[in-house]
């Protein structure tokens, strides 16, 4: 529910900041997949065949992403999703590429966090989509291998935001954190539900969809000393006197949305846009041009901070961290 407002927010930024450049001009054609694979498959049939698109950004589901790369790679059309996640997507094809963290990358980070907070036993919720399954896999083999143990893993469908049956049963066996490889609503659940059920001394350990203001919203409070997160949108004071591309970004937001959030989603989805944009300008509509120019992309900086492309199609990122909330406010957390 968040997802495509936080891709809309972050496709009109990349636009103004290329109306600041020049160059190419790039008008954007939106379909709501409604997280739905069936709904994304006809959305990307429309596009290619109906617009007339040769680039797509999107889905913002691993499940969706995966069910339109075979579309997008017959067509030799660049589908480029910022913020799918699962791992299945790195050989999805040569056309596909994803600027999104994946499992691979942010699971020894997790893992690392969860060791020296000296934890051995977790439970995972996880959403059932490829994404969900493929971080829960990783994250009980990888955690497993070091010594600890997933207790409980549950998977939860998309539309399900109703977690006390599943937080009883933690709270009986004595399970102190969570991992939450889930969607943004279905994180708030969970918080939510802890918090009725008056579970105040669990620890949640999230993704980026962990970072958005409606969260905030519906249970700030709660998440105060309990809930950490992974996130890419690192616009400290900081950063923003290092990268000049982070200090662009957040002007441009705060001028267009100042009472709003930034968030890592937000933030994928800029860098996406523009990245796009650099192809386009060297080649124009041809995407076989565009697909090699991608894959040549060993480096670069945007305002998400360091990245290059790799053989796989997946932008590579050298500015992960944590995160936390402290006064209702997302804070990156110090070492």
């Amino acid at each position: 529910p968040t997802w495509g407002e936080d891709i809309i927010m972050g496709t009109t930024l990349a636009l103004s900041r290329l109306d600041q450049m020049g160059g190419v001009k790039i008008v954007p054609i939106v379909e709501d997949t409604q997280f739905k694979p069936a709904v994304a498959v006809s959305a990307a049939q429309k596009l290619l065949d109906v617009d007339g698109v040769r680039f797509i950004v999107g889905d913002c589901g691993s499940s969706g992403t995966l069910a339109v790369a075979p579309i997008a790679e017959e067509r030799k059309a660049i589908l480029f999703t910022p913020i799918s996640f699962a791992e299945g997507i790195s050989d999805a094809g040569d056309f596909v590429f994803r600027f999104a963290t994946t499992p691979s990358e942010e699971v020894p980070i997790m893992i690392n966090f969860i060791n020296d907070l000296k934890i051995k036993n977790i439970a995972i919720i996880y959403l059932n989509n490829d994404y969900g399954l493929s971080f829960k896999n990783r994250l009980t083999e990888e955690f497993e291998n070091v010594g600890g143990k997933v207790v409980l893993a549950d998977s939860a469908d998309p539309l399900n935001k109703d977690f006390r049956t599943v937080l009883t049963k933690i709270k009986s066996l004595g399970i102190k954190t969570i991992v939450l490889p889930a969607s943004t609503p279905q994180v708030i659940g969970v918080l939510k539900d802890a918090s009725k059920l008056g579970m105040d001394d669990l620890i949640f350990i999230s993704t980026q969809v962990a970072e958005n203001e409606a969260l905030l919203d519906a249970v700030g409070a709660f998440a105060e000393g309990r809930l950490f997160l992974t996130s890419l949108s690192d616009l400290s004071l900081e950063t923003i006197k290092n990268n000049e591309e982070a200090k662009i970004f957040l002007d441009l937001f705060t001028s267009k949305y100042p009472k709003r959030i930034p968030n890592t989603e937000i933030i994928e989805t800029y860098d996406t846009v523009l990245l796009l944009a650099k192809a386009m300008n060297k080649c124009g509509e041809n995407t076989e041009c565009a697909r090699d120019y991608l894959y040549s992309t060993n480096s670069f900086v945007g305002a998400t901070g360091s990245n290059y492309i790799n053989s796989k199609g997946d932008v590579k990122h050298s500015n992960i961290i944590f995160k936390t909330v402290v006064d209702g406010k997302y804070v990156k957390l110090s070492k």
